[in-house]
């Protein structure tokens, strides 16, 4: 098929801006409710690129960086937000998306999500742990406040405290206590308090207010500066129900700026009071502890040895004569006992000495010498007439024996004993042992039958 003549022909440009004029008008403010996923911000230029997505579909959006700086919570992947803004078309690559120009979180709103984000990160880490929290001194010489110049707030601390005790030095670091750099203001009037030695403690906070007029004391900077802070810190914003992030931090909480007033320091009427009880207590104490020297003081006036100071030296001399009598009694019969337990061991000893002990055992040596030289010449006796008898034995039965009493031996050519006349030939060579010597023959006949 052809484009018919006069027909108009777009390009695809065109057909882009088209469509994203269409967009534009009919979905130039909408809110969009959806689930975020594929959440990235740009390093370099700051701006968000996401996907909004329900059961059934999804559409890409993009937040620019001077929105982005505004959010106060944290977006995350999996959150389902609200979203306000316009639909348009990326013409590079013909996308439609919606450019955020506002985003809240569903349930919890924007400002709350941001608190529990916070809140959470920050206990993880440990800032609100108990053994972090710093004593607040009972008498501080010097008190910093870190408030604004202008509010209701500082005007309550100071007149508060002075009320309570006149004789306080009090610094105010002015800030801003709400709206943009309010809470750097904050950080960076503790961390300046914390230059100078002679602070004691500081009081950080401001009046009621919305949560958005409250927001610079959830900021992590003003966290952070609390909790690195040397001084110790009590947190003092908003009314009774208000709880912020600072107040977690903090070392110690106080519900208002009037309530800091009241833990800060005593009452100085308070305290008169409670020195003058206490001067009455020691000045009782002290009376009862007179009379009680006294009363010790008249018993030991009438006591006997005042009367007569001599008598107790002469009864003590006296039971130190009778101690040394007993030590010395007490210390010849110990001697004795040690010296009749070192005879015995001077006797033992001389029982006991080397040469004694070597003599003895050289009498011994020599009896086993002759018992052992008898036993040796008995065993050899048994032994020799042992050796004769069977020397006997072998003798009857050696053949020279046999050969003294006219027997000979005869061997054949090999050397080996003749024993029967099958064993020879005619001829044959053969040699006879007798007693005194040898012979040789030739066999000239044999006879094999014995003549008697």
């Amino acid at each position: 098929m052809k484009p018919v003549d006069g027909v108009k022909i777009f390009s695809v440009s065109e057909i882009s801006a088209r469509i994203n004029g269409i967009l534009k008008d009919t979905f130039a403010s909408v809110w969009v409710e959806g689930e975020i996923s594929n959440y990235k911000r740009h390093p370099a230029s700051g701006h968000s690129y996401l996907t909004l997505k329900d059961e059934k579909s999804q559409l890409s959006a993009i937040m620019f960086r001077n929105v982005g700086e505004k959010v106060k919570f944290d977006i995350e992947d999996g959150q389902k937000v609200l979203c306000f803004g316009s639909i348009g078309v990326y013409q590079p690559q013909g996308k439609y998306q919606i450019y955020i120009e506002n985003i809240e979180p569903q349930g919890l709103g924007a400002l709350q999500l941001a608190f529990e984000q916070l809140k959470a990160k920050l206990e993880k880490e440990g800032l609100f742990e108990e053994k972090y929290k710093k004593q607040i001194p009972i008498f501080p010489k010097k008190i910093g406040i870190v408030t604004s110049s202008s509010g209701a707030a500082i005007k309550d601390i100071i007149s508060n405290i002075n009320k309570r005790f006149s004789r306080i030095h009090l610094i105010v670091n002015p800030v801003r206590v709400q709206g943009k750099g309010s809470a750097e203001e904050i950080a960076q009037a503790i961390e300046e308090f914390n230059t100078f030695d002679d602070i004691d403690v500081l009081i950080v906070g401001r009046g009621g207010g919305s949560l958005e007029d409250l927001w610079a004391f959830n900021e992590e900077i003003v966290a952070r500066a609390i909790f690195n802070s040397k001084i110790p810190i009590i947190s003092a914003v908003g009314h009774e129900k208000d709880y912020l992030i600072s107040d977690f931090v903090a070392d110690l909480r106080a519900a208002t700026p009037t309530k800091a007033a009241e833990v800060v320091i005593g009452s100085e009427k308070e305290f008169n009071v409670t020195l003058i009880n206490y001067s009455k207590r020691m000045q009782a104490a002290f009376k009862d502890s007179l009379n009680n020297l006294e009363k010790l003081f008249l018993r030991l006036s009438h006591s006997r040895f005042f009367k007569d100071p001599r008598e107790l030296v002469y009864q003590r001399q006296q039971e130190l004569d009778e101690a040394v009598v007993s030590l010395s009694r007490s210390f010849k019969h110990y001697l004795s006992l040690k010296q009749e337990r070192l005879k015995r061991y001077t006797d033992l000893i001389t029982a006991k000495r080397p040469e004694v002990i070597l003599r003895d055992y050289k009498r011994r040596l020599f009896d086993l010498y002759r018992i052992f030289e008898k036993s040796i010449m008995q065993y050899i006796d048994i032994k020799g007439r042992d050796l004769a008898a069977v020397t006997s034995q072998m003798e009857a039965l050696s053949p020279l024996a046999v050969l003294s009493r006219g027997y000979g031996m005869s061997f054949d050519k090999d050397k080996k004993i003749i024993k029967s006349t099958k064993d020879l030939k005619k001829d044959d060579e053969i040699e006879t042992l007798l007693k005194d010597g040898r012979i040789k023959s030739i066999i000239k006949k044999i006879d094999s039958e014995i003549k008697k």
